[in-house]
């Protein structure tokens, strides 16, 4: 786990009943699995011209399979990145297609990101066109396709803009740091005036999934309003939401987040606590809140992992493997708050990857184990119509998944992670009880 932060030392259920998803076939389980064969792209779509998109991609180095080249100290990967664009989700008219390859050599211990990019006609007027977009690890033999949606129709949409660093890098996610130095690019005027809706807000965390929602609507009033030339150094000193906008008439636009230094990691001792509430009473909770310094708090997530581990040895091992799945819910799930407060983040970090993940333009469907299994763990996410986040999803809630949440709180509690082994072990001694209760013989009396 990169970055974090030892405290140790001593000083389910049916899928069809949340219903309307229509999920593709394609398992893309990989995308939240950790050292999987698999490659894991960041794509992004930008409308650069008038009638003309880029697609962006960001790979990781470590997920490709390079090939040493003959007589060389280099090694080469190849990479297919290809595209179907449709005018809508009925018809699938198709509009455009086209396909580049990328090739990337290096030296056997160099590591890194590589990006290219694939341009594409865009006609005006089309209100429901979406991207199909493939790409294949040719080396390995592997492929993964993408339904990319396209707005077209408001010109201050996030997907006319672009963030990058002072210096020119291009940064693929949304959030920045109070020590780096920023510009904001309107992709279709060089020299434009933006106005900038800043929100302080302390959103809450994602509450069980058995649980009833009744957060309060989101009140779009900013907590303070300026201007900015696209042309400005950008530094964000304060933590939260950073909304830019061509005119505040509307709430589209294009957001930045704020959530400090060292986010997407855990690298500070105030930053265990918040997470920790997913497992902890009511009482132990406010004990940590109440909290007067570091170390007292230091001292009260050593005796809770410790307490319920058993040994500080089986402590440390759950405690890596609890704040390894909130720094990767950070990467994969934040949108306009941190990725462990959503609602797919508490599922990814108390259930732990899921075995089959299927998205359509509507959400995300999560299955963990077997889903034809009596006992059937199934989650539907719903993609929300947010103005800060494309990445923002909502979980179809039911008062029956209380027995599995319980189940998998009450593991770590007990100082063990909680994942689709254990999902699975359960669903093997399910299925073989009601085998046997269903051969049993039945007695007429």
């Amino acid at each position: 786990m990169r970055n974090i932060l030892y405290v140790f030392g001593f000083v389910w259920m049916a899928m069809g009943c949340g219903g309307g998803l229509s999920p593709s076939d394609q398992n893309l389980a990989h995308l939240y699995q950790d050292g999987g064969l698999g490659i894991q792209p960041v794509l992004q779509v930008v409308h650069h011209k008038v009638d003309s998109s880029l697609i962006r991609v960001q790979l990781d180095r470590n997920q490709l399979l390079y090939i040493r080249e003959p007589e060389q100290d280099t090694f080469r990967a190849e990479v297919r990145l290809s595209y179907s664009f449709f005018a809508n989700y009925q018809t699938l008219q198709l509009l455009d297609s086209g396909s580049t390859t990328l090739l990337d050599r290096k030296l056997s211990t160099e590591t890194g990101f590589i990006q290219s990019s694939l341009a594409f006609l865009r006609p005006e007027g089309l209100k429901e066109a979406f991207l199909r977009i493939n790409i294949k690890d040719v080396q390995r033999n592997f492929d993964l396709s993408f339904d990319y949606p396209i707005r077209n129709q408001d010109l201050q949409d996030q997907q006319y803009f672009e963030l990058r660093e002072i210096g020119g890098r291009l940064l693929f996610e949304p959030w920045v740091t109070p020590e780096h130095s920023y510009r904001i690019n309107y992709l279709l005027k060089e020299d434009v005036k933006l106005f900038v809706r800043y929100y302080n807000r302390d959103f809450p965390i994602a509450i069980p999934p058995y649980a009833e929602n009744k957060s309060d609507p989101f009140i779009f009033k900013e907590d303070s309003l300026f201007s900015i030339s696209s042309q400005d150094t950008l530094q964000f000193k304060h933590l939260g939401i950073y909304h830019f906008q061509l005119d505040t008439s509307s709430t589209s636009g294009f957001s930045v987040f704020n959530f400090g230094n060292s986010f997407p990691y855990v690298s500070d001792i105030d930053q265990l606590a918040p997470p920790m509430r997913y497992l902890t009473t009511r009482k132990e909770h406010e004990e940590m809140s109440a909290a007067l310094s570091k170390d007292s708090l230091k001292l009260l997530a050593d005796r809770f992992w410790i307490r319920n581990a058993g040994s500080e040895e089986r402590a440390q091992t759950v405690f890596q493997e609890f704040y390894s799945r909130v720094e990767n819910s950070n990467e994969r799930f934040t949108s306009y708050i941190e990725g462990w407060k959503t609602d797919r983040g508490i599922i990814y970090i108390i259930y732990g990857p899921p075995s089959q993940v299927f998205r359509s333009d509507e959400g995300e469907s999560w299955v963990y184990g077997d889903r034809n299994s009596d006992l059937n763990y199934a989650f539907n996410f719903y993609k929300i119509n947010n103005p800060f986040s494309a990445n923002d999803y909502a979980l179809a809630r039911y008062a029956y998944y209380r027995y599995g949440w319980g189940q998998a709180v009450g593991a770590w509690r007990n100082g063990r992670s909680y994942g689709v082994k254990d999902i699975k072990r359960e669903q093997d001694a399910r299925d073989a009880q009601n085998r046997q209760q269903r051969q049993s013989p039945a007695f007429w009396y």
